[in-house]
Protein backbone atom coordinates (compact mmCIF):
# COMPACT_ATOMS: atom_id res chain seq x y z
CA UNK A 1 0.00 0.00 0.00
CA UNK A 2 1.13 3.54 -0.93
CA UNK A 3 0.38 6.09 1.73
CA UNK A 4 0.25 9.52 -1.04
CA UNK A 5 0.69 11.61 2.00
CA UNK A 6 4.18 10.57 3.62
CA UNK A 7 5.48 9.50 0.29
CA UNK A 8 6.73 6.57 1.18
CA UNK A 9 5.26 3.25 0.73
CA UNK A 10 4.51 -0.29 2.74
CA UNK A 11 3.08 -3.95 1.54
CA UNK A 12 -0.35 -4.48 2.64
CA UNK A 13 -3.47 -6.28 1.30
CA UNK A 14 -5.89 -3.02 0.87
CA UNK A 15 -9.71 -3.55 -0.12
CA UNK A 16 -12.04 -1.61 -2.51
CA UNK A 17 -14.34 0.43 -0.37
CA UNK A 18 -14.99 3.77 -2.03
CA UNK A 19 -18.91 3.73 -3.36
CA UNK A 20 -18.48 7.54 -4.86
CA UNK A 21 -18.28 8.24 -8.33
CA UNK A 22 -15.31 8.14 -10.34
CA UNK A 23 -14.16 11.23 -12.44
CA UNK A 24 -11.98 12.00 -15.50
CA UNK A 25 -8.53 10.88 -15.39
CA UNK A 26 -6.61 13.40 -13.49
CA UNK A 27 -3.09 14.67 -11.80
CA UNK A 28 -4.61 12.52 -9.00
CA UNK A 29 -5.23 9.38 -11.03
CA UNK A 30 -1.46 10.33 -12.64
CA UNK A 31 0.19 10.32 -9.56
CA UNK A 32 -1.48 7.19 -8.13
CA UNK A 33 -0.63 5.64 -11.29
CA UNK A 34 2.90 6.74 -11.42
CA UNK A 35 3.59 5.56 -7.86
CA UNK A 36 2.35 2.68 -8.41
CA UNK A 37 4.11 1.62 -11.35
CA UNK A 38 7.66 2.52 -9.29
CA UNK A 39 5.98 -0.03 -6.56
CA UNK A 40 5.62 -2.52 -9.19
CA UNK A 41 8.62 -2.14 -11.13
CA UNK A 42 10.80 -2.05 -7.82
CA UNK A 43 9.47 -5.55 -6.62
CA UNK A 44 9.51 -7.10 -10.36
CA UNK A 45 12.92 -5.90 -10.32
CA UNK A 46 14.18 -6.85 -6.81
CA UNK A 47 12.22 -10.76 -8.25
CA UNK A 48 14.48 -11.24 -11.26
CA UNK A 49 17.66 -9.87 -10.32
CA UNK A 50 17.35 -12.00 -7.01
CA UNK A 51 16.29 -14.71 -9.33
CA UNK A 52 13.28 -15.99 -6.83
CA UNK A 53 11.67 -19.42 -7.95
CA UNK A 54 8.21 -20.08 -9.36
CA UNK A 55 7.40 -23.77 -9.79
CA UNK A 56 7.57 -24.87 -13.61
CA UNK A 57 4.91 -27.83 -13.88
CA UNK A 58 6.51 -28.78 -17.24
CA UNK A 59 9.90 -30.09 -15.10
CA UNK A 60 8.33 -30.67 -11.75
CA UNK A 61 10.42 -28.07 -10.54
CA UNK A 62 11.38 -24.33 -9.61
CA UNK A 63 12.76 -22.43 -11.74
CA UNK A 64 14.13 -18.50 -12.02
CA UNK A 65 11.19 -16.15 -12.40
CA UNK A 66 10.90 -14.34 -15.92
CA UNK A 67 9.23 -11.30 -16.66
CA UNK A 68 6.14 -13.42 -18.92
CA UNK A 69 5.65 -15.18 -15.24
CA UNK A 70 4.62 -11.40 -14.32
CA UNK A 71 1.39 -10.58 -14.89
CA UNK A 72 -0.27 -6.51 -13.98
CA UNK A 73 -4.28 -6.89 -13.54
CA UNK A 74 -6.49 -3.64 -14.11
CA UNK A 75 -10.20 -3.06 -13.72
CA UNK A 76 -10.08 -1.21 -16.68
CA UNK A 77 -7.22 -0.24 -18.73
CA UNK A 78 -7.32 3.95 -18.21
CA UNK A 79 -3.34 3.65 -16.28
CA UNK A 80 -2.27 1.55 -19.01
CA UNK A 81 0.31 3.74 -20.73
CA UNK A 82 1.12 5.43 -17.79
CA UNK A 83 2.51 2.28 -16.32
CA UNK A 84 4.03 1.41 -19.46
CA UNK A 85 5.75 4.78 -19.41
CA UNK A 86 7.42 4.14 -16.10
CA UNK A 87 8.18 0.84 -16.61
CA UNK A 88 9.90 1.64 -20.07
CA UNK A 89 11.79 4.00 -17.45
CA UNK A 90 12.95 1.36 -15.51
CA UNK A 91 13.89 -1.31 -18.56
CA UNK A 92 11.62 -2.94 -17.97
CA UNK A 93 10.33 -4.81 -20.79
CA UNK A 94 6.04 -4.63 -21.08
CA UNK A 95 3.38 -5.78 -23.47
CA UNK A 96 -0.38 -4.32 -23.38
CA UNK A 97 -3.04 -4.63 -26.05
CA UNK A 98 -4.00 -1.21 -26.27
CA UNK A 99 -6.26 0.52 -29.13
CA UNK A 100 -5.31 4.34 -27.37
CA UNK A 101 -2.59 6.06 -26.55
CA UNK A 102 -0.20 6.39 -30.02
CA UNK A 103 -0.44 9.82 -30.63
CA UNK A 104 0.06 10.78 -26.51
CA UNK A 105 3.37 8.67 -27.21
CA UNK A 106 6.55 11.51 -26.17
CA UNK A 107 8.55 10.32 -29.49
CA UNK A 108 5.71 10.85 -31.87
CA UNK A 109 4.23 14.36 -30.22
CA UNK A 110 7.47 15.37 -30.90
CA UNK A 111 7.62 14.48 -34.48
CA UNK A 112 4.18 15.72 -35.04
CA UNK A 113 5.30 19.04 -33.40
CA UNK A 114 8.06 18.80 -35.87
CA UNK A 115 5.45 18.21 -38.75
CA UNK A 116 3.73 21.15 -37.57
CA UNK A 117 6.62 23.47 -37.60
CA UNK A 118 7.68 22.40 -41.68
CA UNK A 119 4.19 23.35 -42.60
CA UNK A 120 3.96 26.23 -40.90
CA UNK A 121 6.80 27.80 -38.58
CA UNK A 122 4.30 30.35 -37.05
CA UNK A 123 3.18 28.18 -34.66
CA UNK A 124 4.48 28.97 -31.41
CA UNK A 125 3.72 25.99 -29.27
CA UNK A 126 4.74 23.18 -31.58
CA UNK A 127 7.86 25.21 -32.53
CA UNK A 128 8.75 25.71 -28.77
CA UNK A 129 8.46 21.70 -28.17
CA UNK A 130 10.94 20.95 -30.80
CA UNK A 131 13.19 24.00 -29.68
CA UNK A 132 13.23 22.33 -26.21
CA UNK A 133 13.00 18.64 -27.61
CA UNK A 134 16.30 16.20 -28.34
CA UNK A 135 15.90 17.53 -31.91
CA UNK A 136 17.31 21.32 -31.14
CA UNK A 137 18.09 20.50 -26.96
CA UNK A 138 16.88 24.30 -25.85
CA UNK A 139 16.14 25.00 -22.45
CA UNK A 140 13.89 27.27 -20.97
CA UNK A 141 16.89 29.63 -20.46
CA UNK A 142 17.86 30.18 -23.99
CA UNK A 143 14.35 30.04 -25.28
CA UNK A 144 13.97 33.12 -22.94
CA UNK A 145 16.97 34.63 -24.56
CA UNK A 146 15.58 33.74 -27.76
CA UNK A 147 12.44 35.79 -27.21
CA UNK A 148 14.49 38.64 -25.76
CA UNK A 149 15.67 39.18 -28.73
CA UNK A 150 12.80 40.41 -30.09
CA UNK A 151 9.65 40.65 -28.06
CA UNK A 152 6.87 41.69 -30.76
CA UNK A 153 5.12 39.08 -33.39
CA UNK A 154 5.91 35.04 -33.18
CA UNK A 155 8.15 32.96 -31.56
CA UNK A 156 9.76 32.15 -35.34
CA UNK A 157 10.40 35.71 -36.04
CA UNK A 158 12.21 35.71 -33.06
CA UNK A 159 14.35 32.93 -33.44
CA UNK A 160 14.95 34.38 -36.77
CA UNK A 161 16.16 37.63 -35.48
CA UNK A 162 18.13 35.72 -33.33
CA UNK A 163 20.09 33.92 -36.38
CA UNK A 164 20.51 36.61 -38.29
CA UNK A 165 21.96 38.64 -35.87
CA UNK A 166 25.79 38.96 -34.46
CA UNK A 167 25.55 36.99 -30.98
CA UNK A 168 26.93 37.90 -27.78
CA UNK A 169 30.02 36.12 -26.91
CA UNK A 170 27.68 33.93 -24.16
CA UNK A 171 25.10 33.37 -26.36
CA UNK A 172 27.80 31.41 -29.37
CA UNK A 173 26.89 27.93 -28.29
CA UNK A 174 22.94 29.00 -28.25
CA UNK A 175 23.66 30.89 -31.85
CA UNK A 176 25.16 27.62 -33.42
CA UNK A 177 22.61 25.00 -32.32
CA UNK A 178 19.83 27.66 -33.33
CA UNK A 179 21.38 28.49 -36.55
CA UNK A 180 21.51 25.04 -37.80
CA UNK A 181 18.32 24.11 -36.81
CA UNK A 182 16.94 27.57 -39.21
CA UNK A 183 18.84 26.24 -41.81
CA UNK A 184 17.62 22.59 -41.62
CA UNK A 185 14.24 24.23 -41.36
CA UNK A 186 14.46 25.87 -44.53
CA UNK A 187 15.74 22.61 -46.52
CA UNK A 188 12.72 20.55 -45.08
CA UNK A 189 10.12 23.28 -45.95
CA UNK A 190 11.11 22.66 -49.55
CA UNK A 191 11.30 18.97 -49.40
CA UNK A 192 7.83 18.78 -48.10
CA UNK A 193 6.88 21.13 -51.10
CA UNK A 194 8.74 19.17 -53.47
CA UNK A 195 8.21 15.13 -52.11
CA UNK A 196 5.74 13.01 -50.10
CA UNK A 197 5.28 13.37 -46.65
CA UNK A 198 6.44 9.54 -46.07
CA UNK A 199 9.98 10.26 -48.19
CA UNK A 200 10.50 13.90 -45.37
CA UNK A 201 9.42 11.42 -42.38
CA UNK A 202 12.22 9.44 -43.06
CA UNK A 203 14.48 12.25 -43.70
CA UNK A 204 13.64 13.80 -41.01
CA UNK A 205 14.36 10.46 -38.70
CA UNK A 206 17.77 10.18 -41.07
CA UNK A 207 19.10 13.97 -40.30
CA UNK A 208 17.94 14.37 -37.34
CA UNK A 209 18.89 11.05 -35.89
CA UNK A 210 15.71 11.00 -34.22
CA UNK A 211 15.15 7.48 -34.65
CA UNK A 212 18.38 6.43 -33.27
CA UNK A 213 18.18 8.70 -30.06
CA UNK A 214 14.70 7.36 -29.54
CA UNK A 215 15.84 3.28 -29.74
CA UNK A 216 18.44 4.28 -26.95
CA UNK A 217 16.43 5.15 -24.91
CA UNK A 218 14.44 3.59 -22.50
CA UNK A 219 11.77 1.47 -24.13
CA UNK A 220 13.42 1.75 -27.41
CA UNK A 221 12.66 -0.73 -29.39
CA UNK A 222 8.82 0.20 -28.65
CA UNK A 223 9.48 3.83 -29.42
CA UNK A 224 11.42 2.90 -32.93
CA UNK A 225 8.35 1.12 -33.58
CA UNK A 226 5.77 3.92 -33.08
CA UNK A 227 8.28 5.79 -35.33
CA UNK A 228 8.08 3.55 -38.17
CA UNK A 229 4.43 3.38 -37.83
CA UNK A 230 3.92 7.24 -38.05
CA UNK A 231 5.87 6.96 -41.59
CA UNK A 232 3.99 3.86 -42.85
CA UNK A 233 0.48 5.61 -41.94
CA UNK A 234 1.88 8.32 -43.93
CA UNK A 235 2.25 5.88 -46.89
CA UNK A 236 -0.48 4.52 -46.55
CA UNK A 237 -2.55 7.99 -46.52
CA UNK A 238 -0.82 8.73 -49.52
CA UNK A 239 -1.72 5.72 -51.09
CA UNK A 240 -5.21 7.38 -51.26
CA UNK A 241 -6.73 10.45 -53.85
CA UNK A 242 -4.92 12.97 -50.77
CA UNK A 243 -1.28 14.50 -50.92
CA UNK A 244 0.58 16.95 -49.16
CA UNK A 245 1.97 17.90 -45.11
CA UNK A 246 -0.84 19.91 -44.91
CA UNK A 247 -3.83 17.24 -45.53
CA UNK A 248 -2.26 14.58 -43.18
CA UNK A 249 -1.44 17.10 -40.64
CA UNK A 250 -5.48 17.75 -40.83
CA UNK A 251 -6.32 14.05 -40.88
CA UNK A 252 -4.59 13.60 -38.09
CA UNK A 253 -6.17 16.81 -36.21
CA UNK A 254 -10.15 15.67 -37.25
CA UNK A 255 -8.70 12.26 -35.80
CA UNK A 256 -8.07 13.62 -32.34
CA UNK A 257 -10.91 16.04 -32.11
CA UNK A 258 -13.14 12.96 -32.62
CA UNK A 259 -11.63 11.45 -29.64
CA UNK A 260 -10.20 8.69 -32.16
CA UNK A 261 -6.62 7.17 -31.65
CA UNK A 262 -4.66 4.32 -32.63
CA UNK A 263 -3.09 1.69 -30.95
CA UNK A 264 0.54 1.75 -29.94
CA UNK A 265 2.85 -0.13 -32.39
CA UNK A 266 3.32 -3.39 -31.50
CA UNK A 267 7.09 -4.11 -30.54
CA UNK A 268 6.93 -6.79 -28.31
CA UNK A 269 4.41 -9.34 -28.52
CA UNK A 270 2.35 -11.47 -25.72
CA UNK A 271 4.92 -14.37 -26.04
CA UNK A 272 7.93 -12.87 -25.81
CA UNK A 273 9.82 -12.61 -21.97
CA UNK A 274 7.66 -9.56 -21.43
CA UNK A 275 5.43 -8.58 -18.32
CA UNK A 276 1.96 -8.51 -19.31
CA UNK A 277 -1.22 -5.50 -18.44
CA UNK A 278 -4.63 -6.70 -19.03
CA UNK A 279 -7.97 -6.41 -17.96
CA UNK A 280 -9.20 -8.62 -15.15
CA UNK A 281 -12.01 -9.65 -17.15
CA UNK A 282 -9.64 -10.78 -19.80
CA UNK A 283 -7.92 -12.85 -17.24
CA UNK A 284 -10.63 -14.89 -16.62
CA UNK A 285 -10.00 -18.70 -17.31
CA UNK A 286 -6.11 -17.79 -16.67
CA UNK A 287 -3.54 -18.30 -13.82
CA UNK A 288 -0.03 -16.87 -13.91
CA UNK A 289 2.81 -17.46 -11.33
CA UNK A 290 3.10 -13.79 -10.49
CA UNK A 291 0.26 -11.24 -10.25
CA UNK A 292 0.20 -7.59 -9.20
CA UNK A 293 -3.68 -6.28 -9.10
CA UNK A 294 -3.44 -2.43 -9.11
CA UNK A 295 -5.45 0.07 -8.26
CA UNK A 296 -7.30 -1.17 -5.54
CA UNK A 297 -7.70 2.49 -4.22
CA UNK A 298 -9.98 3.94 -7.54
CA UNK A 299 -13.11 4.86 -6.74
CA UNK A 300 -16.29 2.61 -8.36
CA UNK A 301 -17.79 4.63 -11.42
CA UNK A 302 -21.04 4.94 -10.09
CA UNK A 303 -21.86 7.81 -12.92
CA UNK A 304 -25.32 5.77 -13.74
CA UNK A 305 -26.55 6.59 -10.28
CA UNK A 306 -26.40 10.01 -10.95
CA UNK A 307 -28.31 10.33 -13.98
CA UNK A 308 -31.65 12.46 -14.18
CA UNK A 309 -33.74 9.35 -14.93
CA UNK A 310 -32.94 5.21 -14.19
CA UNK A 311 -34.15 2.67 -16.07
CA UNK A 312 -34.65 -1.05 -14.69
CA UNK A 313 -35.66 -4.26 -16.49
CA UNK A 314 -37.72 -5.38 -13.79
CA UNK A 315 -39.72 -1.97 -12.37
CA UNK A 316 -39.01 0.10 -15.41
CA UNK A 317 -38.68 3.91 -15.62
CA UNK A 318 -37.61 6.11 -12.64
CA UNK A 319 -36.98 10.49 -12.60
CA UNK A 320 -36.84 13.26 -10.63
CA UNK A 321 -40.03 14.61 -9.15
CA UNK A 322 -40.20 18.24 -10.97
CA UNK A 323 -42.36 20.93 -9.50
CA UNK A 324 -42.71 23.38 -11.96
CA UNK A 325 -44.79 25.84 -10.00
CA UNK A 326 -41.83 26.32 -7.28
CA UNK A 327 -39.34 25.67 -10.20
CA UNK A 328 -37.51 22.87 -8.10
CA UNK A 329 -36.62 19.48 -8.35
CA UNK A 330 -35.59 16.13 -6.31
CA UNK A 331 -35.23 12.64 -6.32
CA UNK A 332 -38.16 10.61 -6.45
CA UNK A 333 -39.15 7.32 -4.34
CA UNK A 334 -39.19 4.86 -7.18
CA UNK A 335 -35.65 6.79 -8.16
CA UNK A 336 -34.69 6.29 -4.73
CA UNK A 337 -35.42 2.61 -4.68
CA UNK A 338 -33.79 2.34 -8.48
CA UNK A 339 -30.67 3.83 -7.00
CA UNK A 340 -30.27 1.50 -4.19
CA UNK A 341 -30.73 -1.92 -6.38
CA UNK A 342 -28.45 -0.60 -8.86
CA UNK A 343 -25.75 0.28 -5.99
CA UNK A 344 -26.31 -3.41 -4.90
CA UNK A 345 -26.36 -5.15 -8.55
CA UNK A 346 -22.90 -3.04 -9.00
CA UNK A 347 -21.08 -3.60 -5.93
CA UNK A 348 -21.71 -7.25 -6.10
CA UNK A 349 -20.54 -7.09 -9.60
CA UNK A 350 -17.25 -5.46 -8.28
CA UNK A 351 -17.00 -8.20 -5.95
CA UNK A 352 -17.21 -11.00 -8.30
CA UNK A 353 -14.50 -8.99 -10.39
CA UNK A 354 -12.56 -8.95 -7.40
CA UNK A 355 -12.48 -12.65 -6.86
CA UNK A 356 -11.51 -12.69 -10.40
CA UNK A 357 -8.40 -11.51 -9.46
CA UNK A 358 -7.38 -12.59 -6.28
CA UNK A 359 -7.74 -15.95 -7.83
CA UNK A 360 -5.53 -15.70 -10.79
CA UNK A 361 -1.59 -15.90 -9.32
CA UNK A 362 -0.66 -19.21 -8.71
CA UNK A 363 2.20 -18.18 -5.96
CA UNK A 364 2.43 -15.04 -5.44
CA UNK A 365 -0.21 -11.94 -5.57
CA UNK A 366 0.19 -8.23 -4.91
CA UNK A 367 -2.41 -5.83 -4.17
CA UNK A 368 -1.46 -2.62 -4.70
CA UNK A 369 -3.13 0.86 -3.75
CA UNK A 370 -2.77 4.24 -2.76
CA UNK A 371 -4.49 6.42 -0.29
CA UNK A 372 -3.68 9.96 1.44
CA UNK A 373 -3.55 8.54 4.97
CA UNK A 374 -2.28 5.26 5.21
CA UNK A 375 -2.51 5.01 9.29
CA UNK A 376 -6.02 6.35 8.99
CA UNK A 377 -7.46 4.18 6.22
CA UNK A 378 -6.09 1.30 7.71
CA UNK A 379 -7.97 2.16 11.63
CA UNK A 380 -10.92 2.68 9.21
CA UNK A 381 -10.68 -1.27 7.75
CA UNK A 382 -9.87 -2.55 11.29
CA UNK A 383 -12.72 -1.21 12.99
CA UNK A 384 -15.22 -1.99 9.89
CA UNK A 385 -14.00 -5.49 10.01
CA UNK A 386 -14.05 -6.20 13.92
CA UNK A 387 -17.86 -4.49 13.18
CA UNK A 388 -18.44 -7.23 10.33
CA UNK A 389 -16.26 -10.12 12.73
CA UNK A 390 -19.27 -9.29 15.57
CA UNK A 391 -22.25 -9.21 13.47
CA UNK A 392 -20.89 -12.92 11.89
CA UNK A 393 -20.19 -13.97 15.40
CA UNK A 394 -23.89 -13.17 16.59
CA UNK A 395 -25.62 -15.12 13.62
CA UNK A 396 -23.40 -18.03 14.21
CA UNK A 397 -24.54 -18.17 17.69
CA UNK A 398 -28.03 -17.70 17.33
CA UNK A 399 -28.05 -20.75 15.15
CA UNK A 400 -25.98 -22.40 17.46
CA UNK A 401 -28.78 -21.99 20.15
CA UNK A 402 -31.33 -22.39 17.74
CA UNK A 403 -29.78 -25.96 16.92
CA UNK A 404 -29.24 -27.04 20.77
CA UNK A 405 -32.70 -26.05 21.40
CA UNK A 406 -33.80 -28.22 18.42
CA UNK A 407 -35.68 -25.09 16.63
CA UNK A 408 -33.92 -25.37 13.63
CA UNK A 409 -32.69 -28.01 11.24
CA UNK A 410 -29.31 -29.61 12.29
Amino acid sequence: MIDKSEGTSSESDPEEDSETAAGEFDADDLEQSQLEARLMAKHIKDMVEERRGVYNPKIKTSKPVNYRDIVILLRSMTWAPQIMEEFKQQGIPIYANLSTGYFQATEVAIMISLLKVIDNPYQDIPLAAVLRSPIVGLDEQELAIIRVSQKWGSFYEALTAFCLQKPLPENEGLHEKTSRFFKSLKSWRTSARQGSVSDLIWQLYRETRFFDFAGGMPGGKQRQANLRALYDRARQYEATSFRGLFRFLRFIERMRERGDDLGAARALGEQEDVVRIMTIHSSKGLEFPVVFVAGLARNFNTMDLKKFYMLDKEFGFAAKYINPEKRISYPSLPQLAFKRKHKMEMLAEEMRVLYVALTRAKEKLYLIGSVKDAEKTISKWQDEASILTGCWMNIYGRQLRAISTGLAPR
